[in-house]
């Protein structure tokens, strides 16, 4: 975790410049310096530990892939993000229950998108739909932030992406918000993520198959979802956690970091 730390930390000072895009170009050149004065400092700090050789190579994959990208892609990807922004925040101040600020609540969704290492757009979305179409399901909004981290890691953990994970998550803001899975939701998000259909089995007691048949009688309903993936939830972690992280989650996880700093 120290590596990823100083990535974020990095990150932080990098997007102090984010305030005049125009300048970012530069600014992300000497960016890739400091990644790689950072590179040579935990050389010399992590070699007693013996970690040498994973800190190392991932800031060298960090480094080269910032050289590559450069800082015109940082830009873009950093703009694209800001211009989501205002449409997330209208979202997830419309579904705040009011036990946090809409500060608070944006504060606590980054954490589960940087803990499942998925886009914090995409899981602000998730929980901005959640709450906004599927109200009924939840206690609460920390709830639907804490159940969409769970999605993030089975999604991950399943293989699914892009625009399968898409599907997955609409289908199942759609059962959600009728109260129960079944048909052509639960097909899609099964398929997407066989995970969540076997924590779901083992929490109803039954094999995969009588799972489906409750399914067509409409047994699996929104708590018995919700219920079945927190009660697993400890064991989704753990198997998450033995997932090495990819480059592309590890420039993903910066991104994030980049866009909360950028906040107003």
């Amino acid at each position: 975790m120290a590596v990823i730390k100083e990535v974020f930390e990095l990150v932080d000072r990098f997007s102090a410049g984010y305030r005049n895009l125009i300048n970012m170009s530069s600014k992300a050149c000497d960016a890739i310096t400091s990644v790689q004065k950072a590179k040579d400092s935990l050389r010399k700090s992590q070699r007693s530990a013996g970690d040498e050789g994973l800190q190392s190579g991932i800031l060298d994959k960090l480094r080269k892939a910032a050289v590559i990208t450069g800082g015109i892609k940082l830009t873009k990807d950093i703009m694209a993000a800001a211009d989501q922004q205002s449409a997330l925040n209208a979202r997830i101040a419309m579904m705040n229950d009011g036990l946090q600020t809409t500060e608070e609540l944006q504060k606590r969704i980054y954490q589960a998108a940087q803990a499942s290492r998925g886009s914090y757009n995409n899981t602000a979305g998730m929980v901005g739909k959640f709450g906004t179409l599927a109200p009924d399901a939840f206690n609460s909004s920390q709830e639907i932030v804490d159940f969409a981290e769970q999605i993030n890691k089975h999604l991950t953990l399943s293989g699914a992406s892009g625009a399968g994970a898409d599907a997955a998550v609409l289908q199942l803001t759609q059962a959600l918000s009728a109260g129960v899975l079944r048909g052509e939701e639960l097909n899609s998000v099964l398929e997407q993520a066989p995970t969540i259909e076997q924590t779901i089995a083992e929490y109803m007691g039954v094999n995969i198959g009588k799972m489906r048949e409750l399914a067509s009688e409409g047994k699996i309903t929104s708590d018995v979802v919700k219920n079945a993936l927190f009660s697993a939830a400890e064991e989704t972690n753990a198997k998450f956690a033995e997932i090495p992280m990819t480059f592309a989650q590890l420039w993903q996880s910066g991104m994030n970091a980049v866009q909360q700093a950028s906040m107003p």
